[in-house]
């Protein structure tokens, strides 16, 4: 059974831009919000099951409460128009609970296979403002490195070994050079129409940090509706503007991609513009 968690991110920005919900009835759509947090408290996190087994049309109309016939014509409207999907066994599930838990899964097993050291160990008698019998307000001792391309990214003094230069003397301290851009860096960047040659910010490097594993386990059928979709002109679309955003954001934006793939079929008419050229 999957762990108990008291909540699950909504965006409202998200639930607002859904071309495929916006075409739901308001009954459908209160439905909707009711089955995603039965799935959400399911013992399958995002799919409606039980004991392994998926619930019955029946069981979904006395967990969600109301008028029987008005509940199933509302499953499905949802399941008709894509906005609920049901796996080979009949269970109904949500593709973003799903995606959201697996990514969550992802998350601990890569911190279960190490981390930093330095904020891992403490040593015995310290404090929060530092060791014991320090001074208020005085230098802390061995700060902790910080995440950002600060003091960790500088490359220590180097003290000459001979030449006219006074003993001791030490040479102007240099930055690291970066690290080469993955190949899914280099993908993700192009969606925003970045070079190459520009370089990641602070904000966009912790971005990829913290949503590497779920960003790396994109299919290929998503990188093609996320290119599609931030190739199309952005007021149509209201794609993020930023990368930093954009990574942080990363499977609701593939849920909007496909969503929008599935409706802008129809508007694709127009051979002059760049983006209609993309294949979906």
């Amino acid at each position: 059974m999957t762990k108990k968690l008291p909540a699950f991110q909504f965006y409202p920005g998200d639930w607002l831009k859904d071309p495929n919900l916006r075409r739901c009835t308001h009954a459908a759509k209160g439905v909707w919000i009711d089955l995603l947090c039965l799935m959400f408290e399911s013992e399958e996190r995002g799919v409606l099951v039980s004991s392994q087994r998926a619930w019955s049309d029946d069981e979904i109309v006395l967990a969600v409460g109301g008028d029987s016939a008005v509940v199933r014509a509302c499953v499905q409207e949802l399941t008709l128009k894509g906005v609920c999907n049901r796996r080979q066994d009949g269970a109904l599930y949500s593709k973003r609970l799903v995606r959201d838990e697996h990514k969550r899964l992802l998350c601990i097993e890569a911190g279960k296979r190490g981390g930093n050291p330095n904020l891992t160990q403490t040593l015995k008698g310290h404090s929060k403002g530092g060791l014991k019998g320090d001074a208020k307000g005085g230098p802390k001792r061995n700060p902790t490195p910080s995440s950002s391309s600060s003091s960790s990214d500088i490359i220590p003094p180097i003290v000459p070994q001979g030449g006219d230069k006074e003993a001791g003397a030490e040479v102007p301290l240099q930055a690291k050079p970066e690290k080469p851009k993955s190949e899914t860096q280099l993908r993700a960047e192009k969606l925003m129409r970045r070079r190459e040659a520009t370089p990641w910010t602070a904000n966009e490097l912790r971005a990829w940090q913290k949503n590497r594993a779920c960003i790396e386990a994109t299919t290929p059928d998503q990188w093609q509706a996320l290119e599609v979709f931030y190739a199309a002109p952005q007021h149509e679309t209201f794609a993020r503007k930023d990368l930093a955003t954009l990574l942080n954001n990363w499977n609701g934006e593939i849920d909007r991609s496909i969503a929008w793939k599935s409706s802008a079929k129809s508007s694709l008419q127009n051979p002059a513009k760049d983006w209609s050229k993309v294949a979906i």
